[in-house]
């Protein structure tokens, strides 16, 4: 089974995680994604991939976890290379998956912390595995305006209300929203286990 990467490198962790923003961190750039947002900074084209197989993957990450002790399996979607991925979780423990949310993770809920994005262009309705997410998992928002804020506010209260625990982080798109005012408009409505999102790693210069 050959696996397509993109990268793995350690940095700090510059967005919502399990450990909090700022912790050392290997990363694990899976290639390639069944979509293409506009305000991705991951490169589409898996002619940059490099293919492993598992064993050889494991290996490499292990070279760089050891130095962290967390990793972050990312992409692209990870979840489009469910051996990868499974590999990973099975061998490394402090460990957590960042998904865009439109592929199936149920079997994955309560194995691993998951950051799954929620899609407001994208999705129609909530799937049904958001509801089982865990007091560790996040649900993320990427927001330009206050109709975003509003119409993720809804599904927030919606998830909150079937009993889920899980955190819902707000992102916003920093060419269009800043944060004092993404922060203004959720206090007017305020829900429980909200946090504002703010790509730390960026704002240091850093990968």
């Amino acid at each position: 089974m050959t696996v397509e990467l993109l990268e793995v490198f350690n940095s700090i962790s510059g967005e919502v995680t399990p450990f909090y923003q700022g912790c050392l961190t290997t990363f694990v750039r899976v290639a390639g994604c069944n979509l293409y947002c506009d305000y991705c900074d991951t490169p589409h084209n898996k002619s940059l991939a490099t293919g492993y197989e598992i064993p050889d993957m494991v290996d490499l990450v292990y070279t760089h976890y050891q130095k962290t002790g967390r990793l972050c399996i990312t992409g692209g979607e990870p979840l489009l290379q469910m051996d990868a991925v499974i590999a990973l979780i099975e061998a490394f423990p402090n460990c957590w998956i960042e998904t865009n949310g439109t592929c199936d993770f149920t079997d994955l809920i309560g194995k691993v912390t998951l950051v799954t994005d929620y899609k407001l262009d994208e999705m129609r309705k909530t799937p049904p595995s958001f509801h089982f997410l865990k007091r560790t998992d996040f649900i993320k928002f990427v927001v330009c305006n206050e109709k975003d804020i509003g119409d993720a506010q809804k599904i927030q209260r919606a998830i909150q209300m079937t009993g889920c625990e899980c955190n819902f982080a707000y992102s916003p798109i920093h060419e269009q929203m800043t944060v004092p005012s993404l922060f203004d408009i959720l206090m007017k409505n305020p829900l429980p286990n909200t946090i504002i999102n703010v790509q730390m790693h960026k704002y240091l210069g850093m990968k």
